[in-house]
């Protein structure tokens, strides 16, 4: 195409090129394009060695021998060839597929691996399902109760460390705000997701309709009625909400409290708003808590509250556990499901299955009224003892 534009023109063509390209690939979270470009590169060779043009044109390669390349490229991606030699399970297959399609898509137009919008040919379709019913059974981290926010609320209040007393509060603002665990600690990852975490400046405090400055007193601050915490990006790609939390009763455990001294001991020595709230400072300067912190903490508490006697194993819980919890607390004390998908910011109803699968108080006294005798009609076959059909 470039080699048609007039010679004087062709630069500036070219830059608008390499920048829809980059414009392009901000579209999706980079850890997705780097997944999609390391698979791609695997499936150039893998079709070279074939012999046949990765880009699986109607025109260049025969039906048959694109049915055969595909599924043995997948084949391939299931051996655990390009990984580490063991086997991988059915999401890893499906990334390489997707990284093929995708590319396809973007580069051709033609996605090669669906027959229709979100369904693979036939043959890929059988073969990825044999992977997942082969697959283990995925065992989910299990919602935590309440205590195990107030052991978080413990060991911020008994805290010796400005990182210990971080943990602590962080882990109580999870609880009540829902938090996922990408939101409010760092990682080894960070930048690559598209979840961004929450600074300083997303945090406003409020008390009876005024907004007080987050550079004010601690003590101005432990005032607030409420606190809210506006979202720059999530998971599900929604930007710009807001999760609102007002004061609790019990100061010990509320959240908003919580929130206020992680605002203020960053702005207090010498953070700024840019800062995340994973954010402390000690003796040693700068540091910033981090994801894995969060599932340790999490099963310390299990084993130390002996949750494994009520259910909890200490294997079961993690980061997620947390943000699991916040939402079986709300059920159980009778938030509608519109809420909790509010305050959680679910974009699906992913969440029952904690709410469902795991708590036996929802269930209470269901038995109970199933047992409960009651007049029990049949209204359409229902019929008069001379044979005729009653209204």
């Amino acid at each position: 195409m470039l080699a048609r534009v007039p010679a004087v023109k062709r630069d500036c063509v070219a830059r608008d090129f390499r920048a829809a390209r980059r414009e392009i690939d901000a579209g999706i979270v980079e850890s997705t394009s780097a997944e999609r470009r390391k698979y791609w590169a695997h499936w150039a060779r893998y079709a070279r060695n074939l012999d046949i043009c990765p880009y699986l044109g109607e025109d260049d390669v025969a039906w048959n021998a694109r049915v055969r390349a595909l599924t043995g490229f997948a084949s391939r991606v299931r051996t655990g060839y390009y990984g580490r030699g063991n086997t991988v399970g059915v999401q890893t297959v499906q990334v390489a597929l997707r990284a093929v399609g995708k590319t396809c898509e973007l580069e051709r137009g033609v996605n090669p691996t669906y027959r229709a919008p979100g369904r693979y040919i036939a043959q890929l379709e059988m073969q990825v399902e044999g992977y997942r019913r082969a697959d283990p059974i995925p065992v989910p981290e299990l919602a935590v109760p309440v205590a195990v926010a107030e052991w978080f609320a413990e060991k911020a209040r008994e805290a010796t460390s400005a990182e210990a007393a971080a943990k602590g509060d962080l882990g109580v603002v999870a609880f009540f705000y829902l938090l996922r665990v990408g939101e409010y600690t760092s990682s080894r990852t960070r930048g690559l997701r598209r979840t961004k975490q929450f600074r300083v400046r997303d945090v406003s405090f409020h008390r009876n309709g005024e907004i007080l400055d987050p550079a004010g007193d601690l003590a101005v601050l432990l005032s607030a009625t409420g606190a809210t915490l506006k979202l720059t990006n999530q998971k599900n790609g929604v930007r710009g909400s807001c999760v609102h939390q007002h004061a609790i009763s019990n100061t010990n455990l509320c959240p908003v409290r919580a929130l206020a001294r992680r605002v203020n001991h960053i702005l207090a020595n010498g953070g700024s708003g840019d800062d995340m709230l994973c954010t402390f400072f000690d003796h040693q300067g700068k540091g910033v808590v981090m994801d894995r912190d969060i599932t340790t903490i999490v099963r310390l508490a299990a084993v130390d509250l002996k949750l494994a006697e009520r259910g909890f194993p200490p294997s079961r819980v993690g980061s997620h556990s947390l943000r699991a919890g916040g939402a079986v607390a709300l059920a159980v004390n009778g938030a509608s499901r519109d809420m909790i998908k509010k305050i959680g910011r679910w974009s699906s109803d992913t969440f029952l299955m904690y709410i469902h699968e795991q708590i036996s108080q929802l269930t209470k006294g269901v038995a109970e009224r199933m047992a409960t005798p009651f007049p029990f009609t049949n209204v359409e076959g229902a019929t008069t003892s001379g044979g005729r059909q009653t209204n």
